[in-house]
């Protein structure tokens, strides 16, 4: 990522990107395709509970995803910025 697009989406901050990018770009995406895919895979008759459970844990990992992809672009952004 540029230093210029960054700079962005770092005026936005930090709740925005892990809100758009963690828990929405990353948690809710992967939790449907997980489940869609699971349900292909593995049928189960209650897919419901599948697509709950999903729900409650991949956008969970997806707010630490976007804490961690955060801090990482901030630590390059400063280090470049110098």
């Amino acid at each position: 990522m540029t230093n210029h697009k960054w700079g962005r989406i770092r005026e936005k901050g930090k709740h925005r990107f892990v809100f758009l990018y963690g828990f929405l770009g990353w948690g809710v995406f992967t939790a449907l395709l997980w489940a869609f895919i699971m349900e292909i895979v593995d049928p189960s008759e209650n897919v419901w509970v599948r697509l709950v459970l999903a729900l409650i844990i991949f956008p969970l990992a997806g707010i630490a995803f976007g804490h961690f992809t955060w801090n990482k672009a901030e630590k390059n952004y400063v280090k470049s910025s110098g």
